[in-house]
């Protein structure tokens, strides 16, 4: 599985400036881009979406429909596509969307296995607790 780093260009349909952009949290998640039925539109259409990561869950952005990769080199992808805001199941709103992308280094997934030990360890009793010279 390849996990990706996603921040968003826009928020309601506006460009978000570019100080602000740099400074957004990014969502860790595993990029997953199909051809699925769009229950507003009544037709195939292309979505991108994000599945959270097992050990760093966190608040994914809705799907993108009619999803493209505009630019997919060096290390970063750009998708774009419409999300849909929804309340009670109506559409409130769909705005145009864009994803910055970027793979999640293997020198960043060890640093998250390593976390997600850490903190499980520190949940253990501490008679339960493995000692510092247990390796794994």
């Amino acid at each position: 599985m390849l996990y990706w780093y996603v921040r968003r260009f826009y928020r309601l349909g506006s460009l978000i400036p570019r100080h602000f952009f740099a400074q957004q949290d990014e969502v860790l998640g595993e990029f997953c881009i199909a051809e699925d039925r769009d229950p507003e539109t009544r037709r195939t259409a292309r979505v991108a979406t994000l599945k959270p990561h097992p050990h760093l869950p966190g608040s994914m952005p809705p799907p993108l429909f009619d999803a493209t990769v505009v630019h997919a080199g060096g290390s970063a992808w750009t998708v774009n596509g419409f999300e849909r805001a929804y309340s009670d199941s109506v559409t409130l709103l769909t705005c145009y969307q864009s994803w910055y992308m970027r793979p999640v280094a293997p020198r960043e997934v060890l640093e998250l296995e390593e976390r997600f030990r850490r903190e499980l360890h520190s949940r253990l009793p501490a008679s339960a607790r493995p000692s510092p010279d247990d390796a794994g």
